[in-house]
């Protein structure tokens, strides 16, 4: 371009005839034009570099931006895997404490359904002297409230959560207050406490709300206090109008003790789960500090709040409000007879490996007008079902050395297309199979079903359910090969 302009300047204003004054404008021309046109190319070859360097600088970046990203995909890559490892041990985690759970679940029950079920037989009996029968109905609902605790703790994750779900009914506010002092009358009294309680004039008989959540809150603190109170003490438990104001009528349910109090920083943790005031209360006084949890997140639940006022060596005293709508009176009910069942006359194979149950099974189907056969565990059931005379129902514990209840269920359907399998075993197959199960988890439950169970009865086993089920043979007679 410079070449261009000076070859311009040459030929047409150097080499034409002009005056001074035009040759002093052409030359003054040419140097300013010399001075744009080497302006314009520094700024080009600036502009160049520059474009140069920005595209240099977006390559890198791009190029870093590439390794990044692919360091980031590594990264997430890497934290995937460790994700998916942490859910496996996590599963794997809840999967043992499921099987845990189930397991501790029948092991307890496993007793539970002999004390509840033996209580039952024996408040059955017709020349039952009032004072012994008041002692099994005491007996029974202890071993019942025990075993709605042992549920309360096996889903204690549930009440954290709050899943668990209240259920409103009417209850009589004295028989209940009365009844749950009664479950704790002879532990005071091994220990010469004395106890009372009190009911506000101005409350009504009855009211609405979950009464068997209230017992337990009720029966927590109050075997609190007569655990954390020494001989000769005082334990005294109120129930009175409340002075707060809500749309709702208030209670508020007071226990006080003359116990060996505790201190404020026990106080401010008192409520946390396995909590206590130090390790040597659990050696002393035993417990796992379970009780005020639970007591504390139920009174929430219900719309409460739990407090507590103590000072050691003084007493404790614990007290909650609960919104309770009152409703009519509940009509006084008489003293329940037993219920009179019609005999059944069947023929029962139990399949049951504790000594205990099999005993209170035979005892409740004999009550029952049944025969029964033993087995105790799921090889000898087998061996019943090919060769003894076939029963008209059995029932099928879960957890049995040598063969559990689930594959000798399993065992004995499949039995029905087995062309090898003898009359006798295609009969059997069709047998009504119900379960006796302490198992609380939908997912043992599920696996009966899967198995080929027909019916679950839950232990402890109760006579009026096992009635119910067992009657309702008549159901499968109706089956195609039914014998």
């Amino acid at each position: 371009m410079i070449a261009g302009f000076l070859s311009f300047c040459d030929r047409v204003v150097f080499q034409s005839q002009m005056d001074d004054s035009m040759a002093f404008v052409a030359a003054t021309l040419r140097r300013e034009g010399i001075l744009t046109l080497l302006v314009i190319f520094m700024i080009g070859t600036a502009l160049v570099r520059m474009i140069a360097a920005a595209n240099r600088r977006s390559h890198d970046a791009l190029q870093a931006t590439r390794a990044t990203n692919d360091k980031l995909e590594y990264l997430v890559d890497i934290r995937n895997r460790d994700l998916a490892a942490a859910s496996e041990r996590a599963d794997a985690a809840s999967r043992a404490q499921s099987d845990f759970l189930a397991n501790m679940s029948h092991e307890i029950r496993t007793p539970l359904n002999g004390i509840i079920a033996a209580s039952e037989l024996i408040q059955r009996h017709p020349q039952l002297p009032a004072e012994a029968d008041e002692h099994a109905r005491l007996v029974t609902e202890s071993g019942e409230l025990l075993l709605k605790l042992l549920g309360d703790i096996l889903d204690f994750s549930k009440i954290e959560a709050g899943e668990l779900r209240l259920e409103a009914h009417p209850f009589r506010l004295k028989p209940l207050l009365v009844d749950t002092m009664a479950l704790i009358e002879t532990r005071a009294a091994s220990q010469n406490i004395s106890l009372g309680y009190t009911i506000g004039g101005d409350l009504s008989e009855s009211f609405s709300g979950d009464s068997f959540r209230l017992r337990q809150i009720i029966l927590n603190l109050l075997s609190n206090a007569v655990k954390f109170t020494p001989a000769d003490g005082e334990i005294h438990l109120r129930a009175e109008s409340s002075s707060k104001s809500s749309a709702t009528p208030q209670i508020r349910f007071t226990v006080k003790d003359t116990g060996i109090g505790m201190d404020a920083e026990t106080v401010e943790r008192i409520f946390s789960r396995f909590t206590q005031a130090d390790s040597s209360t659990t050696r002393r006084f035993g417990g796992t500090g379970l009780g005020l949890a639970i007591s504390a997140r139920l009174v929430k639940m219900m719309g409460g709040q739990i407090e507590v006022k103590s000072t050691p060596d003084k007493g404790s005293t614990f007290s909650f409000d609960l919104p309770l709508e009152p409703t009519a009176t509940i009509s006084k009910s008489a003293p329940s007879s037993p219920q009179s069942l019609k005999a059944l006359g069947l023929h029962v194979l139990i399949v049951e490996d504790n000594q205990v149950n099999q005993q209170i099974l035979g005892a409740q189907l004999r009550e029952l007008g049944c025969t029964s056969a033993l087995a105790a565990d799921g090889v000898e059931a087998l061996d019943a079902l090919r060769n003894a005379p076939l029963p008209d129902i059995i029932l099928m514990d879960f957890h049995m050395p040598n063969m559990d209840g689930w594959e000798a269920t399993r065992r004995i359907r499949t039995w029905a297309s087995d062309p090898e399998a003898s009359l006798q075993s295609r009969t059997a197959a069709l047998l009504p199979i119900v379960a006796l199960t302490a198992a609380t988890l939908p997912a043992e439950q599920t696996r009966c079903v899967d198995a080929g169970m027909d019916f679950f009865i839950a232990k402890p086993v109760k006579l009026a359910e096992l009635h119910t089920r067992s009657g309702g043979i008549g159901d499968f007679r109706s089956r195609p090969g039914f014998r």
